[in-house]
């Protein structure tokens, strides 16, 4: 029996869990999260596998009537969710009744949103993940976005429902300084004009990458590379007042100078930031970012 009908999409849900690993060499991205921590917190929440199954929705949600009494989540941006006409907390587990109808709609802050459902999806998994992935018609449910009247099939379980202390939850404000590791194709004017300039963040913005305009131009060369491994968290330079933030179906190689890898903790940052935001780069040593890494991102580890 189904546990979910899609009454609407929204503007782009799909199924997302942990990601695809180990294909990179055959050309398939990893996919997965767009931001991280949230739908991590979202999953435990719930009791579930924190790289389980989630509905991401970008920009805009979806409406979903409920087929069976679930528990649910909601985190990341704040798309105003209201049960029945009654709005929902973020953040907390949640318990649905059958018939209830979820609504979302546009993101009040941030871009993207978590909804967690309590059990085991029955999901097909291809190259062992049921994220979807557009491009290539993989994974999610039927091998492409959430649709109207699509029915997605939960198996309940009785896993122990969480808390998510207040001082964890992350806030997103513009302005923020991000941090990234030195890139390989990066010399010293480059890394100072880098360090010196504000980024503002572009209307272009999908699962692949975020498109951020400079300030100011770059006075100096920018020469494309012969084509180099690339990944999720790589800012390239395409030109002398633009950068490209790719994201988690991001390609596997690209031509653009590298100029950074921003650290896995901050990548959910600046995936949330509003058109519009602005945002700065800090260059930090990979020791530093191992270290970020490590306490931010195990902090829900069973």
């Amino acid at each position: 029996m189904a546990a979910l009908e899609v009454l609407k999409p929204g503007l782009m849900s799909t199924i997302q869990d942990g990601g695809r690993f180990g294909y990179r060499k055959f050309g398939f991205p990893v996919s997965g999260y767009l931001d991280q921590y949230a739908a991590v917190q979202a999953n435990y929440l719930v009791g579930n596998d924190i790289n389980g199954p989630v509905i991401e929705m970008i920009h805009l949600g979806g409406t979903f009537r409920i087929s069976q009494d679930l528990i649910i989540a909601i985190t990341g941006a704040d798309m105003q969710a209201r049960t029945n006409g009654n709005p929902c907390a973020m953040y907390k587990y949640i318990k649905l009744s059958e018939g209830d109808v979820l609504d979302f709609g546009a993101s009040k802050d941030g871009n993207v949103t978590y909804l967690a459902i309590q059990g085991v999806w029955q999901l097909k998994q291809v190259l062992g993940s049921a994220s979807t992935f557009t491009r290539a018609k993989i994974g999610g449910h039927n091998d492409k976005p959430l649709q109207k009247g699509d029915l997605l099939t939960i198996k309940p379980t009785d896993s122990r429902c969480q808390t998510v202390p207040e001082h964890l939850i992350r806030k997103y404000p513009p302005g923020n300084s991000i941090r990234i590791i030195i890139g390989p194709d990066v010399n010293d004017a480059l890394r100072q004009w880098i360090s010196t300039t504000t980024f503002e963040i572009s209307t272009q913005f999908d699962r692949m990458g975020m498109r951020i305009n400079a300030s100011a131009e770059y006075t100096g060369d920018v020469v494309e590379q012969i084509s180099s491994p690339v990944l999720p968290g790589i800012l390239q330079m395409p030109a002398k007042n633009t950068l490209i933030a790719l994201l988690s179906d991001c390609q596997t190689t690209g031509g653009y100078p590298r100029i950074g890898k921003i650290i896995d903790y901050d990548i959910p940052y600046l995936v949330q930031q509003k058109p519009g935001s602005t945002v700065r780069f800090t260059y930090i040593s990979s020791e530093e970012a191992e270290k970020i890494n490590k306490n931010g991102l195990v902090l829900f580890r069973k």
